[in-house]
């Protein structure tokens, strides 16, 4: 299924401005009871509402204009995205790390949650590491998926410093930018340091693994 191609150029992380407001259609926060315990019909419904609101925001950068629940950086927009829909997160009382994108990993992971198949669902989110300091292998970013071409090019939304852009990924050529064809296999996705800095840059080089957000959501 297609849902929205948009081309972005994404470099860096997270940061602000601009106007934004909630489109009507998604001012009543979703009926988590109409859901059911995952049936699975209604839940890839529910996977497509959760898209479609988030790309309704592409090229946004003041979300916390929006409401309470947005920030203004990656993991505030994912939280901002679910929590607006319905769908509350349970965090520890006492977080080991104050650094959203790696305490949302780390809720994920030890729930269960975390896969690195190279086909995720859509609404699912994804973590990339390294993405400020190579040289720190720890989550930095996330964002949520949004399609998957055929070719196994995964489209992500995500907040950068551009506000909401896409992200592209493709697991099976992860170092690999343009095609022969010109098409974006992997957005670049942390600037160089410096000149002597030969890290790694592009999404699919810096991907950690996929989380069923969702799922954990509706425990």
């Amino acid at each position: 299924m297609k849902r929205m191609l948009f081309f972005i150029p994404v470099i860096a992380a997270c940061v602000l401005s601009s106007c934004a407001t909630v489109p009507s259609k998604y001012e009543r926060t979703a009926q988590r009871e109409t859901i059911g315990r995952h049936p699975v019909g209604q839940q890839e419904a529910v996977r497509v509402q959760i898209v479609e609101y988030a790309a309704s925001l592409l090229g946004r950068r003041d979300l916390e204009r929006i409401n309470g629940w947005f920030r203004n950086d990656c993991s505030g927009y994912v939280i901002g995205v679910f929590r607006t829909l319905g769908y509350r997160m349970r965090f520890p009382s006492n977080p080991s790390t104050g650094q959203i994108s790696l305490l949302l990993h780390q809720v994920l992971s030890r729930g269960g949650y975390i896969y690195t198949s190279a086909v995720p669902n859509i609404a699912d989110v994804v973590f990339f590491t390294g993405t400020v300091d190579p040289r720190v292998n720890k989550v930095s970013h996330v964002g949520i998926v949004s399609d998957v071409n055929r070719d196994g090019t995964i489209r992500i939304l995500n907040y950068t410093s551009k506000g909401v852009t896409v992200l592209h990924m493709n697991l099976s050529e992860p170092g690999v930018y343009l095609d022969e064809n010109g098409n974006i296999k992997n957005d670049f996705l942390r600037k160089r340091l410096s000149s002597s800095d030969d890290g790694k840059l592009l999404s699919g080089e810096l991907f950690c693994c996929f989380g069923d957000l969702l799922a954990y959501c509706l425990l």
